[in-house]
Parts: C-alpha cells; sequence; structure tokens
C-alpha cells in the first residue's frame, strides 16, 4: 500500500485537496440500514415515533435542570439502538433486526424503553422540583391558590424557600390536577383515552382516585374492570410503589400529550 497512489483522507481532507466539480444533491436523509437506505430502521413506526417524541419533549426541561448525571444519561437514552431494537419489519430486513435484538420482539423494547423513560422523567421532575421551578407555564393556572404561593418568584428569597420546603405537596397537586382534566371529557372521549392503556395500567393509576373520578372511570370501562377496580390492592397484588408511579406517569404522560397540549 505504501508504493501505491493510494492513501486515506478525512472528507475535510479531500475537500481541501481537490476542487468541488458539482453539487450533490441529498434532499432527503439516508442511511446504511435496510433495503431502504433510510430512517425506518429507527423511525418507521408508531412505537418509534412515540418514544422519540416523548424523548426530546424533555431536552428542555433536562437542560434547565442542570444535573450532569442526568443530561449525561440522557444522552444514553439517545442512542439509536433503543429505536432500531422497536422496528416492525419483516422479511430479509426484519431478520436482520431480529439478529440483532436483545429484546423477544419490538414491543417488548418498546415497553422497556418507555418504563425507562418514565423513571428518567421522574428523576428530571424531582430535579426541577428542587430548583423552585417544577411546574410548567400551561399548569400553573390550575394551581389552587393556597399552592400559587410556593410557586417561584422573581425576587426569590421566601417564595423560593418555600416552594422547596413544600415541593411534595405542590408535586402531589398538580398530579391530581392533571388527572381531572379527565372529568372534562365526554363518555366517548373518555372511552378512547382508556384504550391506550392495560387493564393493570388503570387499575394502579386510578384506584385511589378521588370518588367523582373513580365513578367517571367506572363508567366508561366494563362492569368486570369496574369491579375489580374497586378490589384493587396493590399490596395484596403485589405491586410495588415504583410500579404504581409508572402507570400514573404514563397516564399523566398521555394527558398532556392528547388532552392539555
Amino acid at each position: 500500500f505504501r508504493n501505491s497512489d493510494f492513501s486515506f483522507n478525512t472528507p475535510s481532507e479531500v475537500s481541501e485537496k481537490f476542487q468541488p466539480v458539482a453539487k450533490l444533491h441529498v434532499p432527503f436523509p439516508i442511511s446504511w440500514a435496510d433495503e431502504e437506505r433510510d430512517l425506518t430502521a429507527w423511525l418507521g413506526n408508531e412505537l418509534q415515533d412515540e418514544a422519540f417524541d416523548k424523548l426530546y419533549k424533555l431536552e428542555e426541561k433536562v437542560m434547565d435542570c442542570g444535573d450532569s448525571f442526568i443530561q449525561k444519561d440522557w444522552e444514553y437514552l439517545q442512542t439509536s439502538d433503543h429505536f432500531y431494537y422497536m422496528c416492525t419489519k419483516w422479511f430479509s430486513d426484519g431478520d436482520v433486526h431480529k439478529y440483532f435484538n436483545p429484546y423477544g420482539s419490538p414491543y417488548e423494547a418498546f415497553i422497556n424503553y418507555m418504563n425507562v423513560l418514565s423513571d428518567f422523567e421522574i428523576r428530571v421532575e424531582d430535579c426541577i422540583a428542587q430548583k423552585g421551578e417544577y411546574l410548567p407555564e400551561e399548569y400553573k393556572e390550575y394551581l389552587p391558590n393556597e399552592y400559587k404561593e410556593y410557586l417561584p418568584a422573581k425576587s426569590a428569597g421566601k417564595a423560593k424557600q418555600n416552594f422547596k420546603k413544600d415541593s411534595k405537596a405542590v408535586k402531589k397537586t398538580s398530579g391530581a390536577l392533571i388527572f381531572d382534566r379527565l372529568l372534562d371529557l365526554t363518555d366517548s372521549e373518555l372511552k378512547e383515552f382508556l384504550k391506550k392503556f392495560d387493564k393493570e395500567t388503570i387499575f394502579s393509576a386510578f384506584y385511589n382516585a378521588d370518588e367523582k373520578l373513580k365513578g367517571k372511570i367506572r363508567k366508561n370501562i366494563s362492569k368486570q374492570m369496574s369491579q375489580r377496580l374497586d378490589r384493587f390492592n396493590p399490596k395484596k397484588s403485589k405491586i410495588s410503589k415504583k410500579l404504581i408511579e409508572n402507570a400514573k406517569q404514563r397516564v399523566r404522560y398521555r394527558i398532556k400529550k392528547d388532552i392539555i397540549l
């Protein structure tokens, strides 16, 4: 090789050595993957799109929280392999994806990723709460008056200290307020909304809801599910607090995405 006319060069080195002869027209993203050689290996179905959208909706909060560990984990969550594992292609492309996939199916990859993302979102919210900035602007109008004094003030000082001290109460209240948005839905709208969740998520998220909301939920699920909701007991079912919170977090996320925003 040393005696040949060939050499190794980076693209920038090549551009410095030679004059361009024409423009290269690339109207669409290209990749090495699959027959299409585009981005559909990573962003080609609803699972991938939903995971991708949820991840990047957290960007502003992740940057605001200023925690280097959280920001590093957010970068890890952007690794393209996570989305590659959710690919649902068939035929020869599907075989390749299956070969490189540590999960049993793309759906397992999606569920695992969304659970991790839900936990990560809780970490981000906790981090922001400690800075006195938990509630986004669009939710502040729904906060009861007795809690508004805890919102961070421009003058900082006492209001910010009070908010930090009582951030758990604010957090709990804001979560309940988001759930209360379901009361504004018609029965048909609520039925459609509840179809997005499996039974266990519904039981875990709403078993301890206030009676008004619980009654509306009961009206819009089957009689059998309604009875199970009334009997649901996390301790007897051996469901951890973390799984309960994950279920509530998934419902909150959907309310924010589909109803509020």
